[in-house]
């Protein structure tokens, strides 16, 4: 809800003032001590009043033993630091500040054992020696311990307080009891391990029709091998892989001449076509190295692991997934690998019809038409590479009946140590993070998650505190079915690596899935959580909208546009300017709303707080859309402080013309005021889509009332929201509403519909 700024002013003095009153009449000491329980290691809050400027002591004291606390940081209201050591028992938290007075928290602080719920592995129920594994559960704590199978130790890849990374040990086949001990005590449960190198290889070869009579070739990563199978005449194979050792790189001889890869990480269900192909050649093809050298010397040329494999197949299906939805296929489920297929020219082998793949040496080209004699929705994909970096590109146009669409996207394949290890432990710490979401369920509070934060963390202006607040509020109540790297930007010498995750979440029978830039930062052997280190939340989004009606000058007509977007604390920031866009802007003054924007947050069930914010806006019409890659830089200027700069990129946009197809009035009657308004439109064909939001606003004299749609989670074929309108807004008469939707691609393509009422 959005407030004019002299309710606010009056507001605020009076809430000031009873802050005061309150202040003087609430008694000194600790009022909370977060979390209220856990391990050695972990970061632990204490809270309240009257702790001084000038640091003192706390110590954790049980009936046998007195801890002191590690003091990271101290002030008067609050002090953070960790427990170096313990064990399981229940201690009163004491605080001695600088001037001898003592307070005691209102209640103990309970030091846990650690406790495993699951082991998390490639093929689920199954640990293959040799392969990585996440055990997840609680009370790990923040010093690494020992994971051992039997008596056999597991290699620690790293370590959080509810996930810990690990390579499973050469054992022989069997089940093991899984012991993972920390400085508190142990946990074991029981898990079957097979070495990865029993049973067969099954799959389908196609290209839009079955590959007949086709020899098929196995190199294990040893450089092992195994030949001979044939495909017979609807393409299927099996081929017997016992004595090799997972990965696998297997080649497909093509009668009458070339041939095609694809990659086994485990025994089973493995395709090979022209998309398995074009997975490994980019793999190689960012090494400096071609398929057919590693076939011949697999030791000098690697395969990919498991983490650098899903974020090349993740990089393919963002270019491709509105074919794979246009054949019934869901993207979220289908695997371009593993999921098995008919080669009868429907579904998935309908879009291999559709498939040209080219590779001159440097760069790969991708083509899919609908109908190739007579085609009306064509993609073109280049892909280039940065060997030195080890980066793969691509740059993608489809063209459809209503407009085009374009965009780039950039992987990391770096193959060191440091990144394999750096996704798996930032994996790891999105594996705890689920974890909490799912066990806590509707008690979820913001508390639950500041274990995970790293010190110094900042999202968008905001502490650890508000950042878990606005998390907890959105998602508590949720499932999150999954959370998972999918592109390592980059990592520094510092230990801090720039990341985008994929989380998908499900109310009930609907699913959504939200992509997440964010910075996590190495402590010890953990990856915590550090934000994205902007002062405020800076939106720099490239739009084709559709503004219905009264919007001048553009009425109905589609146009491009840049919306600069820049929300900080209240009181934070003094101005902002913007720059670049060839020549859109040149520092440009963003315009400050004079309302007061404030987030209505839950950090625990049932408790609201209000976080305020000042809004800056600038926008442009640059009427062709911006090449990729153009820049546009935002300068903030803090109200202490040195300036700050953000440099945004143009990567995606789109031509295409999308319908919104009810309502059609733009009376208030229209509106439907007290009444349930049914939104509906037509989707984008041009760009794969992740994420559509749909939202209405109600403005009155004063105020602005936001009006979340009745079912809260849109599938990416939604086509409609309900919406109970409100009959006043805070009290007041409505004078004009306006509904939102918006379409978001995943390669950041974007089509805006602004709806006016008046």
């Amino acid at each position: 809800m959005k407030t004019n700024a002299p309710f606010v002013f009056i507001v605020v003095f009076f809430l000031t003032l009873i802050g005061a009153f309150a202040r003087t009449a609430v008694a000194q000491g600790i009022t909370d001590v977060s979390p209220p329980s856990g391990s050695i290691g972990i970061p632990i809050t204490i809270t309240g009043t009257g702790f001084g400027a000038t640091k003192g002591k706390v110590s954790f004291e049980s009936a046998t033993k007195k801890i002191a606390m590690t003091v990271k940081s101290w002030s008067d209201t609050e002090v953070d630091g960790i427990l170096p050591s313990g064990k399981s028992d229940s201690y009163a938290v004491k605080l001695t500040t600088k001037t001898k007075t003592v307070f005691t928290a209102p209640s103990n602080y309970v030091i846990n054992a650690p406790v495993i719920t699951a082991i998390m592995t490639f093929t689920p129920g199954v640990a293959f020696t040799g392969e990585i594994a996440t055990l997840v559960g609680a009370d790990f704590g923040g010093k690494k311990g020992t994971v051992k199978f039997g008596t056999v130790a597991a290699k620690i890849i790293a370590w959080a307080d509810e996930a810990v990374v690990i390579t499973v040990p050469k054992v022989k086949d069997g089940t093991y009891n899984v012991l993972l001990t920390n400085t508190i005590g142990s946990w074991f449960v029981t898990q079957l391990v097979g070495t990865p190198n029993t049973g067969t290889i099954s799959g389908t070869a196609a290209k839009g029709s079955a590959i007949a009579n086709a020899t098929i070739s196995v190199v294990d990563k040893k450089g092992g091998s195994k030949t001979g199978a044939q495909t017979d005449a609807n393409g299927a194979f099996t081929i017997n892989v016992q004595g090799l050792v997972l990965p696998f790189l297997i080649k497909l001889d093509v009668p009458g001449g070339g041939a095609l890869f694809s990659v086994a990480g485990q025994a089973g269900v493995v395709n090979i076509d022209g998309l398995t192909d074009h997975i490994i050649k980019i793999w190689y093809d960012s090494q400096g190295s071609t398929a057919a050298a590693a076939f011949s010397d697999i030791l000098n040329n690697p395969l990919p692991s498991a983490s650098q494999l899903e974020t090349i197949k993740r990089f393919v299906e963002d270019n491709i997934q509105i074919w794979l939805t246009g054949a019934g296929l869901d993207p979220a489920v289908f695997d371009l690998i593993t999921t098995p297929f008919a080669a009868d020219g429907n579904g998935f082998d309908g879009v291999l019809n559709k498939l040209t793949v080219q590779d001159n040496g440097t760069s790969l080209t991708l083509q899919l038409q609908d109908t190739p004699q007579n085609p009306t929705l064509t993609e073109s994909v280049n892909i280039t590479f940065d060997v030195p970096n080890s980066t793969a590109t691509s740059a993608a146009t489809t063209t459809g009946p209503s407009g085009t669409s374009q965009s780039t996207s950039t992987i990391n394949l770096s193959n060191g140590s440091g990144t394999i290890s750096a996704i798996a432990g930032i994996n790891a710490s999105l594996a705890q993070f689920q974890s909490i979401i799912n066990t806590k369920g509707l008690l979820l509070k913001n508390t639950d998650l500041t274990p995970l934060a790293a010190p110094g963390l900042m999202n968008e202006g905001m502490n650890a505190s508000d950042t878990f607040a606005g998390f907890v509020t959105d998602i508590r109540g949720l499932t999150l079915q999954s959370v998972q790297v999918t592109k390592l930007i980059s990592i520094d010498a510092n230990g801090v690596a720039d990341v985008e995750f994929q989380v998908v979440m499900s109310n009930g029978t609907q699913s959504e899935l939200e992509n997440v830039r964010f910075f996590f930062k190495k402590i010890g052997s953990a990856w915590k959580w550090l934000g994205d280190q902007k002062i405020a939340e800076v939106s720099a989004t490239f739009e084709f909208n559709t503004d219905l009606p009264g919007f001048n000058p553009h009425f109905s007509t589609p146009y491009n546009r840049v919306n600069i977007d820049v929300r900080a604390p209240k009181g934070t920031i003094s101005s902002v300017t913007v720059s670049g866009g060839n020549g859109l802007f040149n520092n440009t003054n963003a315009i400050k709303d004079p309302q007061t924007v404030i987030l209505d947050f839950e950090p625990v069930p049932g408790t609201f707080t209000q976080f305020q914010q000042d809004a800056f806006f600038a926008s442009g019409d640059p009427g062709q859309a911006l090449p990729a890659g153009t820049p546009i830089t935002v300068t903030i200027t803090p109200v202490s402080g040195p300036q700050v700069s953000y440099t945004y990129y143009a990567k995606a946009s789109t031509s295409e013309v999308t319908s919104l197809t009810a309502p059609t009035g733009h009376t208030m009657t229209d509106a439907k005021l007290g009444q349930t308004l049914h939104m509906t439109w037509t989707l984008p064909v041009t760009f794969p889509i992740y994420r559509i939001k749909a939202s209405a606003h109600v403005l009155s004299q004063n105020f602005e009332c936001e009006v979340d749609p009745i079912n809260p989670i849109f599938t990416t074929s939604t086509t409609f929201a309900d919406f109970n309108m409100p009959a006043l807004c805070n009290g007041e008469a409505i004078i004009s509403a306006n509904l939102n939707l918006s379409f978001d691609g995943v390669n950041g393509e974007r089509i805006q519909f602004l709806y006016n009422f008046q």
